[in-house]
């Protein structure tokens, strides 16, 4: 039997920053924006361990996926958010299990859906990864009825000067999560479930405190700083617990004080819950 087990315990954490730091050509880093990890198991011949996956943001741009969805700039910023990228997928190197990676990625398919959506008020319309074509063919995502809908450019998401074009082109693979996924991400509004930030005041700030216990990154004195410099300490003593170990993810939590302090009536980005 195939198990993903949410992360979401400090012995969890531990063990997926090792397996994935140790074993993913990659390494381990701290995803961009909203994330969920899991730790692969199978219970038979013996409970084990067999691999890790990570789900974290979009790529804010990618060529080969925006022309197969085939939306436009305001499309794009409206439901951007209803994609989720596949950024780390592990299976240990001793595990050799006939078809068991594509077998995963089906199952992480049909849970990711209702995890994210209880996470952040999103609900997924599409997965899309990026294949290191010099190390891998994709065959487990193409088993797993993943598209592919192109290649990148090869320069990476740091290359703002176009240096290294064509250096490390990937293949991108998207994966649709609902019938009739390209059409709904190009309607203009984007289609969340209840928000608590259209709740009032009360519950958005306790859904921003559970968020900020939430993640990884721990960067209070960096934060600290910058709201001093935006003016917005008093709104940011309001949402951040009281206890100076706390670990916060600094943009999103800068999004949700800007998002106080301007009560836009439609965010780009809803609230988590």
């Amino acid at each position: 039997m195939l198990t993903l087990t949410r992360v979401a315990t400090p012995e969890h954490r531990q063990l997926w920053r090792e397996l994935v730091g140790r074993y993913h050509y990659q390494g381990c880093a701290v995803a961009y924006g909203a994330q969920l990890r899991y730790l692969v198991s199978v219970s038979r011949p013996t409970v084990q361990r067999v691999g890790c996956l990570q789900f974290s943001s979009p790529a804010w741009r990618l060529a080969a996926r925006d022309r197969w969805i085939g939306w436009d700039e305001r499309q794009r910023a409206c439901n951007l958010q209803r994609i989720v990228n596949n950024s780390r997928f592990l299976l240990l190197p001793w595990v050799q299990v006939r078809n068991l990676a594509s077998a995963v990625l089906a199952r992480a398919a049909r849970t990711v859906v209702a995890d994210w959506e209880a996470a952040y008020a999103v609900r997924p319309l599409l997965l899309e990864t990026l294949v290191d074509t010099a190390r891998f063919a994709g065959t487990c995502y193409r088993a797993a009825n993943w598209t592919a809908v192109g290649t990148t450019t090869g320069r990476g998401r740091m290359d703002r000067h176009h240096q290294r074009h064509g250096q490390a082109p990937k293949a991108v693979f998207v994966y649709a999560l609902a019938r009739h996924a390209r059409a709904s991400a190009k309607r203009r509004r984007l289609e969340a479930t209840a928000s608590p930030a259209r709740e009032g005041p009360e519950p958005m700030r306790a859904a921003a405190q559970r968020t900020l216990r939430r993640y990884e990154v721990g960067a209070l004195p960096l934060l600290h700083a910058l709201t001093q410099r935006m003016g917005l300490s008093a709104l940011l003593a309001r949402f951040v617990p009281r206890h100076g170990n706390d670990q916060v993810p600094v943009v999103d939590t800068l999004m949700l004080l800007l998002y106080n302090r301007t009560r836009a009536k439609e965010p780009l980005y809803p609230l988590p819950a």
